[in-house]
């Protein structure tokens, strides 16, 4: 059984927060390859690969604000969904994953830009010596690593960023990438909280033996507020808690 507390810990994320991160790893990345060309003596490629990573940069702003945008569309168009047919002023909220793991794609492609970048000035100044270097399986590392960063890449957007829950004083919607799933809470018979290692997951029972998942290590952005919500929830339309 779980306290009914208020949990003030903020574990939600803001698209300002993510421009942050990336300007930093701009930075950081930049700085990194700075200091590796002074010790190769590669210096004069230094303002050809920050003005390609900072474009990269500029565009990948670009079209987080252009995502904003959407779910901004998307949420008001969801608002007025959600008043038909139900109590008139009731809104909804969302939970979904971290925006960590939106950072992972956004490393890959700049390590794909960085990657491409370094091959050409290299075929550029010394094709022979790239060639011999790929026939020799000098450059057979990075391919693996980067392969392996997009695997990892694909793993997250099936895993954690394709999947989102909206929820309100009427129902539990969860969506994948695989399946849909909507219930009321007037249908839900049991819920199930457990906790292991920091991570909590709700198993939502209806009296049809239907099942909703949810885990905090997936749903980690909005986790403590609906934490506290499925409480409330559960006072109101009196469901069991175990």
């Amino acid at each position: 059984m779980i306290n009914k507390k208020k949990n003030t810990k903020k574990d939600d994320t803001s698209n300002s927060t993510v421009i942050k991160v990336m300007l930093l790893g701009f930075l950081g990345g930049n700085m990194i390859y700075a200091v590796i060309a002074f010790l190769t003596g590669d210096m004069q490629y230094i303002p050809e690969v920050l003005l390609k990573t900072g474009i990269c940069l500029i565009i990948h702003i670009i079209l987080l604000l252009g995502v904003t945008a959407l779910e901004i569309f998307e949420n008001r168009n969801w608002r007025i969904k959600n008043r038909v047919g139900t109590d008139l002023g009731s809104e909804y909220k969302t939970l979904k994953c971290s925006a960590f793991y939106y950072m992972i794609y956004i490393c890959t492609f700049l390590l794909t830009l960085m990657l491409i970048a370094f091959l050409y000035l290299w075929y550029r100044d010394e094709r022979e010596t790239l060639i011999e270097s790929y026939h020799n399986g000098g450059l057979t590392t990075g391919i693996v690593y980067m392969i392996f960063m997009y695997l990892v890449s694909i793993y997250c957007f099936f895993r954690y960023t394709c999947q989102k829950v909206f929820y309100t004083e009427h129902f539990i919607y969860h969506v994948s990438f695989f399946k849909k799933e909507t219930v009321t809470w007037s249908q839900i018979q049991t819920i199930k909280y457990c906790y292991k290692k920091k991570k909590q997951k709700f198993v939502f029972t209806t009296y049809d033996h239907k099942t909703i998942t949810l885990r905090s290590d997936i749903l980690y952005d909005g986790w403590a507020d609906f934490e506290e919500y499925v409480l409330d929830m559960a006072d109101i339309y009196e469901i069991a808690i175990n």
